[in-house]
């Protein structure tokens, strides 16, 4: 999966709709309560899209990817944009953060309890997780990825209980975006995307 982020790594924000995303999921971040705005990790944050636009509210931000290409893009805009406090790495850190935000990577981690629970460990206790990601939809959105062996979109309230068996307390959920593509059929549909806000206990 990661050779085919590599690939888009170079192109990847010259499409405005991943843009307009970032910003959307960015607002929500920012009129989320978080306990502590000492260290954000940005999981799945690729080019760094998100992370830099969120800069300016944490001392600390890392965007996590396993694309070392999207990395290297992501360094380059913090460096161009002289944000200093943006660090990259290819796994979650290990010492606790106080704020975790991960936009549309959760549905392509096939292991989500082992995510969940390396996400527990990952948040220091009343630190703030936030899932942007898709609605569960038919599996026509990654009809154009080869080899595409993650979640159609999610079921909330499924989602929801795992969150809880994780240690983690489901603060709200609602729609705060929606991606207009084709479909498998050359269809044009909508694809809505959830924010969802928990607390680590």
């Amino acid at each position: 999966m990661s050779e085919y982020f590599d690939q888009l790594a170079s192109t990847w924000e010259q499409n405005p709709m991943r843009i307009e995303r970032a910003s959307a999921t960015a607002e929500r971040v920012r009129k989320t309560s978080i306990s502590s705005y000492r260290h954000l990790v940005d999981f799945g944050g690729g080019t760094g899209l998100l992370g830099c636009l969120l800069a300016d509210q944490f001392e600390r931000v890392t965007v996590v990817d396993t694309s070392q290409a999207m990395l290297k893009e992501a360094e380059q805009k913090a460096l161009t944009n002289s944000l200093s406090n943006i660090d990259t790495s290819t796994a979650l850190p290990s010492q606790p953060a106080s704020a975790l935000v991960t936009l549309m990577a959760l549905h392509h981690v096939k292991d989500l309890e082992g995510f969940f629970s390396h996400a527990s460990v990952c948040l220091e206790a009343g630190g703030t997780l936030m899932i942007a990601d898709l609605y569960k939809e038919d599996g026509s959105f990654h009809h154009y990825e080869p080899g595409f062996d993650g979640h159609n979109g999610f079921d909330i309230e499924q989602l929801s209980k795992m969150l809880t068996q994780h240690h983690f307390t489901v603060e709200g959920e609602s729609q705060y975006f929606s991606i207009t593509k084709e479909d498998a059929d050359g269809e044009l549909r909508d694809y809505p995307l959830f924010f969802l806000v928990a607390t680590k206990n």
